[in-house]
């Protein structure tokens, strides 16, 4: 059965279901709320689907299901990227906001407190059916570990500047940036971030060498 739905219907619908997203609900925890939330979801979008049977029901609900997962997904990692490279302290190009972040801020609430954190702990907002049903309260999370900061992009360039015979001269590399430009601007949000991260670690890296061959 082929079925259709753009991102900007489907997020709206979700959000007025917090059973479907809200950690900090009990109705989160079950099942058939959470069923019954997809279910008026999907009656919203379809008008006939309760007139059809069973199967092509479950079908509906798990590809409506299944296309929420993955744009919520890709928010987080978004984010989980943005964070790092806060946390980082390293400069980077600015790029463009996940392309529904706008609609997603009903989300932020179970990141932005984990963002202010210096701990490397990890955030998942994936659905589970493995969450504790009995109330326990979490381990305790060990201590968060001090960051040292190494060597920023910004200082980098810096030096980079300061070093130039002649400023008014291009140097070879940005004629280098500039022919990949063009492959560059077909990089979504993530894609932007990952390229970024790569290309400090990598500036990182060749100058770690540098300086340990002067030894």
């Amino acid at each position: 059965m082929t079925f259709y739905i753009a991102p900007e219907v489907l997020i709206p619908l979700v959000e007025k279901k917090p059973a479907i997203w809200d950690k900090t609900i009990d109705a989160y925890k079950d099942k058939e709320a959470k069923l019954t939330a997809w279910r008026d979801i999907c009656s919203t979008l379809d008008p006939n689907f309760d007139t059809l049977d069973g199967r092509d029901k479950k079908e509906i609900i798990n590809k409506i299901s299944t296309k929420w997962s993955y744009i919520r997904d890709a928010f987080m990692r978004s984010q989980r990227k943005e964070r790092r490279v806060k946390r980082s302290g390293v400069f980077t190009i600015t790029s463009k906001p996940y392309r529904y972040k706008s609609m997603l801020q009903f989300l932020m609430k179970f990141v932005e407190p984990r963002v202010k954190q210096e701990s490397c702990e990890s955030i998942d907002l994936e659905d589970s059916t493995e969450s504790s049903s009995d109330g326990a309260e979490d381990e305790m999370a060990p201590p968060p570990q001090k960051i040292v900061k190494t060597e920023t992009l910004e200082d980098v360039v810096t030096h980079f500047v300061d070093t130039q015979s002649d400023p008014n001269q291009e140097h070879p590399q940005v004629t280098f940036i500039r022919s990949v430009l063009p492959s560059l601007a077909s990089f979504d949000d993530d894609d932007n971030l990952e390229f970024q991260i790569g290309v400090l670690a990598l500036i990182k890296q060749i100058r770690k060498k540098r300086r340990e061959s002067m030894v």
